[in-house]
């Protein structure tokens, strides 16, 4: 396996277990990916050596939008947003991607430019296995393949209910939706999701769902307290999805 980057950390297991360098772990995530999930450790291993790691400072660009694509990049470590257009503007964020998760299939397969930007939300370490390498496995492991027609299928029909919520749904049902998607059992949504990103995600600007937030807080349907988000009545939260027209 090799290594991409300038900053480096200690050694702390052997190369096809472990960036030699960062120390980021890859097997794990390989394995947590739906594309190698069904191949085993051996197989998971080899896939580990044909690639390389490169480590992500908080607010770092891992690839550019229309730019050439360098191949199918997998999350280790943080989180990786996928971003179309400017993010000091009007981006959208297509999606939020943490360890286990993949970036740029589309073109990684056909070989086009990068559809989206990536971004790392915070500290990241991403793999990546290069269009040639990764053309070379298809052919060895024929399970990838098919497990990426199953992915790729689950990508595009989540893509066409993004556009569609965009279309049909206005902002504050989108982002009741989002939150809805995001809270984990007991309502708390990642602490590392800001207000600016839950605005990216919903195709709409930070002004417009803070006073969203804010009129759900008061409402009693949220809890908001130092930029953290807590939903505590799911249900009146859920009826936003059929009270919303698109704007």
């Amino acid at each position: 396996m090799k290594r991409d980057g300038t900053r480096a950390g200690r050694q702390t297991g052997t190369p096809d277990t472990q960036c030699a360098t960062s120390g980021a772990p890859i097997l794990g995530p390989l394995a947590a990916c739906p594309y190698f999930q069904g191949l085993g450790e051996p197989e998971q291993r080899q896939i580990a050596a044909e690639g390389h790691v490169r480590s992500l400072a908080p607010g770092e660009v891992l690839f550019r939008e229309q730019e050439p694509c360098a191949g199918l990049w997998l999350v280790l470590e943080g989180n990786v947003l996928l971003v179309r257009g400017d993010r000091g503007g009007r981006g959208q964020i297509l999606r939020r991607c943490g360890p286990g998760e993949t970036l740029n299939d589309a073109p990684a397969f056909d070989g086009g430019d990068n559809a989206a930007t990536a971004v790392a939300e915070g500290a990241a370490n991403a793999f990546v296995i290069g269009h040639r390498e990764l053309r070379a496995l298809l052919g060895t492991f024929p399970k990838i393949g098919i497990a990426a027609l199953e992915h790729l299928a689950g990508r595009m029909r989540h893509l066409v209910e993004l556009a569609g919520d965009l279309a049909l749904l206005g902002v504050p049902a989108r982002i009741a939706k989002l939150l809805l998607r995001l809270a984990d059992p007991d309502g708390r949504v990642p602490e590392d999701v800001t207000q600016q990103e839950i605005a990216e995600m919903t195709g709409t600007v930070r002004q417009v769902a803070n006073r969203v937030i804010a009129e759900l807080a008061h409402l009693g349907v949220l809890e908001v307290e130092r930029g953290h988000i807590r939903i505590l009545d799911r249900a009146r939260l859920a009826a936003q999805l059929g009270e919303e027209q698109p704007e």
